[in-house]
């Protein structure tokens, strides 16, 4: 999926339209916006998959 479906269209009138997947785009927003209202900062590694990232140096035992 390419990131302009995240944002409004134009029709060749004009008008706007909204994309495809803009209310993803609208709800990470708004979640964002929560989380900075908040103070809370967020590893976006942590929150992508759930665990910490590993070390480089650390290996698979």
């Amino acid at each position: 999926m390419t990131r302009t479906a995240f944002y409004p269209k134009k029709n060749r009138d004009g008008t706007t339209r909204p994309g495809p997947y803009q209310h993803l785009a609208e709800e990470f927003e708004r979640r964002l916006r929560t989380l900075r209202e908040a103070r809370e900062v967020v590893d976006p590694r942590i929150a992508q998959n759930g665990s910490r990232p590993r070390s480089p140096n650390s290996r698979n035992a």
